[in-house]
């Protein structure tokens, strides 16, 4: 249990719960881990439409193209995991060991009926974390797009 709630205090998603509302969530949390290289991604039913955090490692977020794949993002401690495949062709990889605190749709729901200030909370880290992400990637693909079109300096 330790060591859900050292997840949950670093990570954006629930950054302005008090102690008490870690507690309160974190025991609906599961986790699950995941081997270097291993694709990410709900195999079974009742994995679908589950929240999600990456506790430890990195998630690599790679798009298809052509022969292969590029990673378009990297997950780290603390960030939303969209196990879901939400992502459109996207594929999820751990990146060393790796393990993920996951919660059913059901619980979350519960979570929401039982503790809706709280919870608005974790909505509103939830967004803060999504931006953040979507901001990093957005970063990679200017990268991206730079070395493409040889607008960056080379000597």
């Amino acid at each position: 249990m330790q060591d859900k709630i050292e997840t949950l205090q670093s990570s954006p998603v629930t950054k302005n719960l008090s102690d008490t509302g870690l507690h309160k969530i974190a025991a609906a949390f599961q986790k699950r881990s995941y081997a270097s290289g291993e694709t990410i991604g709900n195999t079974e039913a009742s994995e679908v439409n589950q929240f999600a955090i990456l506790a430890r490692g990195t998630i690599s977020v790679k798009i298809p193209h052509g022969v292969g794949e590029s990673t378009v993002c990297i997950l780290k401690p603390g960030d939303l995991v969209d196990a879901n495949q939400n992502l459109g062709a996207a594929n999820l990889y751990a990146e060393g060991d790796t393990q993920i605190l996951r919660m059913s749709h059901e619980q979350f729901d519960g979570l929401v009926r039982a503790h809706p200030a709280l919870m608005c909370h974790v909505i509103d880290g939830m967004v803060y974390n999504m931006r953040s992400i979507l901001l990093r990637t957005n970063h990679l693909i200017a990268e991206l797009k730079d070395f493409i079109y040889g607008s960056h300096n080379r000597s």
